[in-house]
């Protein structure tokens, strides 16, 4: 009886093997993903985050963040004109006119609380939470935080901004909105800061008070509400989106870039003017034949810096007169030096002169080349508009550009409490109230 090798036997438990695995292997995607997307749902949101790798907020919301730290740094009356707790922009993401062109990436922008306890309070110092003294804390020194934290609200959120205070006396940095810190100063911060912070979680009033009420009701059902609001002004905001695209107020980049040519080629023009009307004065200039008795009146003056032939005083200017010589284009055509002037001290004035005329005609050709320049420059770009007029006419007559997705970190990026969140906050707000209630007799 003939028996099959070892090898044989052994090679094809291997190929069994893997074509087990391999029939295995969607229902194993399928699964791991499901667990995966179930953990991002149970976890806080400051997690999620880390877990993703996303930019936590758009590049449109990060440049209207820095322009706003630009100008608290710059402007010490900023919030005599500002709410610290809501700075708004000033396109779609805030309060705009129904006239008012807008960008896309405006609807993307979410208003921001910016904390800075120095600048809010006059001759304020915050304490740091480790010395739990202000002695040794140099606002001067003080840095914006990398990333604004998330302050979550009912149907929408924006960020809480705030600067890092160092200490001398413990070498460390520690944010404005800490809590240990803020509790050392709660006589002066009562009734301004109202926003909870549970751990990384920021809360405003309005969110507070909801879960405050609905304290009883199931988390679930609680993050299902919240879920519910925010997509209903997510809706809100793409319904004004399309409205501002219909009406023609909706700019997207390319027409951004096209008003941006349309405002060079307008420069341009400015430009040749002046420069036209510039070389215009310096050959009236070159073509002057430089009157002396004019010329004496001006280095009469006091302010005679300025004045031709600086090396010719007014008594050499009235000895020239007297010779018969009335212009300085008549000292450049004498030949012949008049005998009361000496022939080295004549020379050296018709020279002087002639570096006069020079330079005023070199002033004058150096114009002219440059507004030749510009014309080329003119003619150019008014060619190339008649030549693409069709073309951007046929870009602004394209399709409504994309709206974001509702949970695009680049874009819309809507952030709600999710149930891990909830959890936290209800915890942390039952030990607080249980820490606040008085004492029964």
């Amino acid at each position: 009886m003939m028996h099959a090798p070892r090898s044989t036997k052994a090679s094809f438990v291997l190929r069994v093997a893997r074509a087990l695995l391999l029939s295995m292997l969607p229902l194993l995607l399928c699964s791991l993903s499901s667990l995966y997307f179930q953990l991002l749902r149970s976890l806080p949101s400051f997690l999620c985050i880390m877990l993703l790798l996303v930019p936590p907020f758009s590049e449109a919301q990060a440049a209207f963040i820095k322009k706003t730290r630009d100008a608290i740094d710059s402007d010490p009356s900023f919030f005599d004109d500002h709410v610290w707790s809501h700075i708004a922009p000033s396109g779609a993401g805030g309060k705009s006119s129904p006239r008012m062109l807008v960008q896309a990436s405006d609807f993307y922008v979410k208003p921001i609380a910016v904390w800075v306890p120095e600048k809010l309070f006059k001759n304020h110092v915050p304490k740091c939470p480790h010395c739990r003294t202000s002695c040794n804390v140099d606002v001067t020194r003080a840095k914006w935080d990398d990333t604004p934290m998330i302050l979550f609200g009912i149907s929408s959120h924006r960020y809480l901004d705030t600067k890092l205070y160092p200490c001398h006396g413990c070498g460390h940095f520690f944010a404005g909105h800490n809590e240990e810190s803020m509790k050392l100063d709660g006589q002066k911060y009562m009734g301004y800061f109202n926003f909870s912070l549970s751990g990384s979680l920021a809360i405003d009033e309005e969110l507070s008070c909801f879960l405050t009420i609905n304290y009883e009701e199931p988390n679930e059902k609680i993050h299902s509400q919240l879920v519910q609001m925010s997509t209903e002004k997510y809706r809100t905001d793409r319904t004004r989106y399309n409205q501002a695209f219909r009406s023609g107020r909706l700019r997207d980049e390319e027409q951004q870039q096209i008003e941006v040519s349309d405002k060079s080629l307008a420069t341009l023009k400015r430009t040749l003017m002046d420069k036209t009307d510039e070389m215009r004065i310096a050959e009236r200039a070159a073509k002057d034949p430089l009157d002396f008795t004019a010329l004496i009146r001006r280095k009469h003056g006091r302010n005679n810096r300025k004045a031709p032939l600086s090396g010719i005083g007014e008594g050499k200017l009235s000895e020239l007169i007297s010779t018969g010589i009335l212009t300085g284009q008549q000292l450049l055509e004498c030949e012949a030096t008049p005998r009361c002037f000496y022939r080295k001290s004549f020379r050296n004035w018709k020279a002087t002169a002639q570096q006069h005329f020079e330079a005023l005609r070199e002033n004058a050709a150096s114009l002219k080349r440059e507004v030749s320049v510009l014309e080329q420059s003119c003619t150019q770009m008014e060619v190339l508009e008649r030549e693409d007029d069709q073309q951007q006419q046929a870009k602004r007559r394209k399709k409504c550009p994309h709206f974001s997705e509702m949970d695009d970190a680049t874009g819309y990026n809507a952030r709600t409490l999710s149930l891990g969140d909830i959890d936290q906050v209800q915890a942390d707000s039952h030990w607080a109230r249980k820490a606040f209630d008085p004492p029964f007799f």
